[in-house]
């Protein structure tokens, strides 16, 4: 019997690497949201506590440039918080896609798996049913030989019949 080979073995090898290059890349679309979730934490850290300073300068004295920096700031927080949010929303549409191709990539790699592992198990009752053929001639061949054995056995025992 022959030994087991599987044909799409190298479309197999093939679709284990874009499967774990499918991983890569969504454990990298994961990274790049949570970076992003980050800076819109930070951010919005940075317009908490700029308001609460805000907050405990009211009713004090301050120059009007002070106030409208303080303003252009706030601005320019909000803008970077914008900003972060709208990154937040681009990496989540790029973890969604990613997911979604290793999800593909696991299906596929999954069905070949599943292939080789059946044309596996036919080649294995296949190679029982080989073995199991050359048994029942052996044990045919040694009943054969064994009854050979008997009748010529007899015939020298009893001699010729007269």
């Amino acid at each position: 019997m022959k030994r087991f080979e599987f044909r799409l073995d190298q479309v197999l090898r093939l679709k284990q690497q874009r499967h774990k290059l499918a991983e890569l890349r969504r454990r990298e679309a994961q990274a790049a949201r949570d970076r992003a979730l980050s800076e819109v934490a930070n951010v919005r850290e940075r317009l908490s506590r700029t308001a609460a300073e805000g907050v405990n300068l009211l009713g004090q004295a301050l120059s009007v440039a002070a106030w409208v920096n303080r303003s252009r700031y706030l601005a320019v927080l909000e803008q970077n918080l914008r900003a972060a949010e709208a990154n937040v929303r681009a990496a989540e549409q790029t973890l969604q896609a990613a997911a979604a191709a290793l999800a593909a990539a696991a299906k596929e790699e999954e069905t070949l798996v599943a292939l080789r592992d059946r044309q596996w198990q036919e080649h294995r009752r296949e190679a029982a049913r080989h073995e199991q053929h050359w048994l029942d001639e052996l044990g045919m061949r040694r009943w054969r030989i064994a009854r050979l054995a008997a009748e010529q056995g007899a015939e020298i025992e009893g001699g010729p019949a007269e």
